[in-house]
Order: C-alpha cells, then structure tokens, then sequence
C-alpha cells in the first residue's frame, strides 16, 4: 500500500468514527478540513455541518445522502469520485472511543509536524523568518501532545496545609481599597469576569487594574479587540501617571523615560481582531505572563460548530478558565451587559449579554460596573458590583467615581477636576472623547 492509499484509509477511519457523536465531541475542536487531502475534505466538512444540524450518530449512507443533497450540481465523474470515497467508510467500526480518540490525536500530531517541518524548510532556504511561529507551533504542539501528562492531581496536603492555604494573602491584590475591603483579591489559575453598558467605563476599570497590577511588579497582557489597541495602551499609560492626555503630551520626554525604567517589557498590549482562543492559548505558554485581560472576549473565535450563540459563548468562557489553569494565571474576561442594566447599580451577572448561565458559571468573581443617569462627564458615580464570589462569598456594591480624563477610579464622593481643554467654556466634550 502506498503512502496515499494508506493516508485515504486513515482519513476513511476517521471519518468512520466520527460517524457517532460520542467520538466527534471529542475532536471536533481539533479537526481541520485542511488536514484532509482531496476529496476527504469536503466530505469532513459535510460531516461537521450534519453534527451542527442533527445531534445523532448517522452511517455511511446517511452522510453520503447529506452529502449529496448539499452538492446538487456537481458532475457525475467528480460525483462518482466521492461515492468510491463513501465506500469505504464503515458503520460498525468498534466502540473504544479511547482508541479512536488516540488514532484522530496522532492524525493532528502528524498534521502539525508537517506546518513545522514546512516552515522550518521555508526559513532554511530564506523564503521566511518567522522563528517567533515556529517556537509557537513547536511548542503548543509538545504541550498538547498526550500520551505525556495526565489531567489529574491528588490533593495530598493535611488539614494545617489546607486551612494554611485558605488564609494566606492571595497572588494578586486588589490594591484599591474600596473594593480590597470586601475581596482582598485573585490567585493563579483564576478567571474573572468584568461587564458593563456601553460607555459606562469597562476600559477606564481595566486600565485601572492593569496599571495597579504593574505597580505590584506583575507582567500584564491586554488582548483587545474592541477598540483599537494603541488607544487602551496610551489609557493604561494615563492611568499609571494619573494624568490628562495633553498632561501626558506635555511631558512626554519625562513620561517615557519614566515608563520605559518602572515598566519596560512588563506590559504586552495585542491588537487581537480575528485571533482564536487556541492562540491566547499559546501566546501564554510562550510568554508567561501573571495576568490578562481579553476585551471583549465573547469576539474572540473558537473552532466547531454550535447549534446557539450561548453555547458557543459558553465554551468560550470554559476555554479561558482552562487558559487560566493551564497557565498558572489569572485570566480577565471583559463582556458587555445586556439591555436591561442600563440605569442600573446592581449590575448582576444575570445581565451578562448572549447568555444565560454558561458564561457566569466559569466565572471565580464578575464585577458589574453600574451606572444611574445620564452618559454625561459630569456623572462620574460609578458602582463596582460584585455578584459572584468564590474567594469569600461578599457579594455587592462599592461606590466609586470615574475620572475619564485620567484613567482612574476613585473613592465615592471624590472631587474630579475637569482639565482646562475639556471646560465647556473652551470646549464641549463629546463621549468618544474618553474611550469610555
């Protein structure tokens, strides 16, 4: 049997397993139609697409019925073709859902080999230089191989250990007192969940624990694919200064002298339109940082097919805690909130937006940002709402005020000077003007 015959019976296998959903829930997340050859790829597709439409096993026939009622128009010599193809698959092909698992995983393992051995040829022989993909590809590639590592960990600490654990200060304080009062903070391995009404001050709450975080002497990485990347960076800059932009413009020799010796490489800000989960994923094994921030991450892409949007949101959210927990730590999961906490102080987590319960319940600790009024600047109240509390069950509200012109949150009832430019003498502001 030649190398393409015994490549077209593997993928007839695969196939043929993933004929029952048992299996195919198992893999659908890493199988590609890219790494079917020829005529398999199509019909993998025509298999996702039957999984997304009917949760039921199917046959051979069955798929091949489906297959053809999606492809009316094709000729029948490529017609002929695909029915050699549905041929071979195999309705009864064993139960060990474990083994087929394994063969489907050693399929992926050798697809990535070849993307690896492809781009080292390219770098060898100058037609790219894109080492940073290759160590990223290796990499993901070695920690996901299984076979090496097991899911599992016994708890094996006596009871001095454990209530020893519960009480000692956690990884990474809230070093805001307001809300360090009633939760002192989050640890590695953790997934929180910050939510708000548009322009009601996600990003501004955001930067405002980055720069905190910073100060501490955390690494932080921010993925946003809300608004353009550069203007949260220069918001966390303000933030760390506690300065106006035209403050910040003024003194920018200083300013970036300063921020170059306290900060340098501790702060990664990722313009991530477009970017899957799998690649934050990677991003973290290769960088190690202590603490991100995805904003927003009900955008951020997934492979497979899901039948609601909540579902698809759900494994989303389950992927980031895994990120948190896989990488040792703590994940910030920034949403907005549904229609119905406009004018709200108690933002609840059952206001989350496109969800019922599957995005709250990953969730250690969801901040609702609130707000009563109007967007005016000069309703700077603002309320930080806790509504799920892992760490020591508190749950409610901290009143503070926003000061959108420099980035940070203050305790209630703190007077926020309006810089000069934004006096509506000079100037009348518009909402965009503040980046929420």
């Amino acid at each position: 049997m030649n190398e393409q015959s015994e490549q077209q019976s593997l993928e007839a296998k695969i196939i043929s397993f993933c004929l029952r959903t048992e299996c195919y829930d198992r893999v659908k997340n890493i199988l590609d139609k890219d790494m079917f050859e020829g005529e398999w790829s199509p019909i993998w597709q025509a298999l996702v697409d039957a999984h997304s439409e009917y949760s039921s096993d199917f046959t051979g026939a069955e798929l091949q019925a489906y297959f053809d009622s999606k492809h009316p128009a094709l000729p029948d010599s490529t017609r002929l073709r695909y029915w050699e193809h549905f041929e071979t698959l195999q309705d009864n092909i064993g139960t060990n859902v474990d083994l087929q698992e394994r063969v489907i995983r050693d399929l992926w393992m050798r697809h990535r080999a070849r993307i690896i051995s492809e781009l080292s040829v390219n770098i060898f022989l100058g037609k790219e230089n894109n080492f940073g993909e290759l160590k990223r590809l290796i990499e993901s590639t070695a920690e996901d191989s299984i076979g090496e590592k097991t899911t599992y960990t016994e708890v094996d600490m006596g009871l001095e250990e454990l209530l020893d654990s519960l009480t000692i200060d956690p990884d990474f304080p809230f070093d805001w007192e307001p809300l360090s009062k009633r939760v002192s903070g989050l640890d590695r391995g953790h997934f929180g969940i910050v939510f708000a009404r548009p322009e009601t001050g996600k990003t501004t709450f955001i930067s405002f624990l980055t720069q905190k975080y910073i100060k501490q002497g955390f690494t932080v990485a921010v993925w946003g694919n809300e608004e353009p990347a550069v203007r949260t960076k220069l918001r966390i800059i303000q933030s760390y200064f506690k300065v106006t932009r035209k403050e910040l413009n003024d003194g920018r020799r200083e300013y970036a002298q300063t921020w170059s010796d306290e900060v340098n490489d501790r702060l990664h800000v990722l313009d991530c339109v477009g970017t899957t989960i799998q690649e934050v994923d990677d991003w973290c094994k290769i960088n190690k940082p202590d603490i991100i921030f995805i904003d927003q991450l009900d955008k951020v892409k997934i492979a497979g097919k899901y039948n609601r949007g909540d579902e698809k949101l759900k494994e989303i959210y389950l992927q980031a805690r895994e990120i948190a927990k896989r990488n040792k730590c703590l994940v910030w999961g920034v949403s907005q909130a549904s229609a119905e906490a406009e004018g709200l102080l108690d933002v609840e987590y059952q206001y989350l937006d496109n969800s019922k319960t599957g995005k709250a319940g990953e969730a250690d600790l969801i901040i609702g940002i609130g707000r009563r009024g109007d967007r005016s600047p000069e309703n700077t109240q603002r309320s930080v709402f806790v509504s799920k509390n892992k760490q020591n069950g508190w749950h409610g509200k901290v009143m503070a005020e926003i000061d959108m012109y420099r980035g940070v949150y203050e305790k209630q009832n703190a007077v926020v000077v309006v810089p000069e430019e934004y006096r509506e003498e000079i100037v009348i502001p518009t909402e965009g003007d503040f980046d929420e």
